[in-house]
């Protein structure tokens, strides 16, 4: 049937009304943030694979292996130096299949660091028990509102096919 609210039968036009008040009051619960753009490899990151480089002795198997990448990059356009190698590497010099991302986490994982768990950035990003009930409640009253419009057709067909 109809959405019936605490009140009553609700027209269309009272359901968008609320939907809108809803949506507002959802709204302002959030908090804006600065997104992130991405301005270049770390200094960190820089020292992290300077240092593998380094410690590899600047060995092209050990490395190519090390960083999954192919060898033949890597002696199509030799590093000069750890410094070169790390520029090189993580401007995607290197990369052939390896996405940055990927490239990113084994470099992570050489220099011993760890990162964030999905856990922790799930819960940076994640709403507010009144923001998913408030949602809830907008889409209930959305599928009602579709589920009267749909009815009052059948209705209007009906009153058709009997002259009425």
């Amino acid at each position: 049937g109809a959405y019936a609210g605490a009140f009553g039968p609700k027209t269309k036009q009272e359901i968008v009304a609320q939907l809108r008040q809803d949506l507002n009051t959802a709204r302002q619960g959030l908090k804006r943030t600065a997104t992130k753009t991405f301005s270049g490899p770390t200094e960190e990151e820089l020292i992290a694979v300077s240092t593998v480089f380094t410690r590899m002795q600047g060995d092209l198997a050990k490395i190519s292996k090390a960083y999954s990448v192919p060898l033949a990059l890597l002696r199509e356009n030799p590093p000069r130096n750890a410094r070169d190698f790390a520029d090189k590497l993580l401007s995607g010099a290197y990369t052939s299949e390896l996405s940055e991302a990927m490239l990113r986490e084994r470099i992570a994982k050489t220099a011993g660091r760890q990162k964030r768990s999905q856990e922790a950035v799930a819960a940076s990003v994640a709403a507010t028990t009144e923001q998913i009930v408030a949602v809830e409640r907008m889409y209930a009253k959305a599928q009602a509102a579709a589920v009267h419009d749909d009815e009052a057709e059948f209705f209007h067909r009906l009153a058709a096919a009997f002259n009425g």
